[in-house]
Order: C-alpha cells, then structure tokens, then sequence
C-alpha cells in the first residue's frame, strides 16, 4: 500500500470514529467495534462481514472469526463474478485470477 493510501486510510478512520461519536454511539461501543480501515470493497456486505471478522478475532480469537472470513470471501467472489460479466457485455477489458476458500 502506498503512503497515501495508507494516509487515507487512517484519516478516513479517524474521520468515522469521530462521526460514530457525534452520532450518539457510546464511547465503549465506538472502542469495542473501532476497526481501522485496512481493506476496500465495492460491497458494503463484504466490508462488514470482514469488519466481523477482525473484531471477533480480536476478542474471541482466530478460530471463532473463520466464519466471518468465509462469508467475507464468497461475497467478494460473488461481487467479482458480477463485475467480470459487467466488463464482458459491455466489451472492457478483463484480466482473470482465481481464489479458492474453502
């Protein structure tokens, strides 16, 4: 990630804690749930089954966030897939990889 991107990230965390905040969100909660922004998607599903992931990882452990990780991969796979047929109909160039979770 490139410095920039990285100065991003954290300006846009700073910026939603702030926000959560304002809005009325508890300070325990906004502590409890803060996950700084370390990954983007164009699927706010993905996004939040990811944000899942990292915080029961983070307070139940590695083994208990595997199903949020799965979800979170599928998803993404999902969204791809429909992004790929969207650049063939419409004649855009496309470039293929592949993951696999299991």
């Amino acid at each position: 990630m490139s410095a920039s991107a990285s100065s991003l990230d954290q300006a846009l965390s700073t910026v939603a804690t702030a926000l959560r905040s304002r809005l009325g969100e508890s300070l325990a909660s906004v502590q409890k749930f803060d996950v700084p922004v370390e990954a983007t998607t164009p699927s706010l599903e993905a996004l939040k089954a990811y944000s899942m992931a990292v915080t029961t990882s983070r307070t139940k452990g590695d083994a208990e966030a595997i199903p949020f990780m799965k979800r979170e991969g599928n998803i993404h796979n999902r969204v791809r897939r429909q992004e790929f047929k969207r650049r063939v109909l419409h004649g855009q160039s496309v470039i293929v990889a592949s993951t696999t979770f299991s």
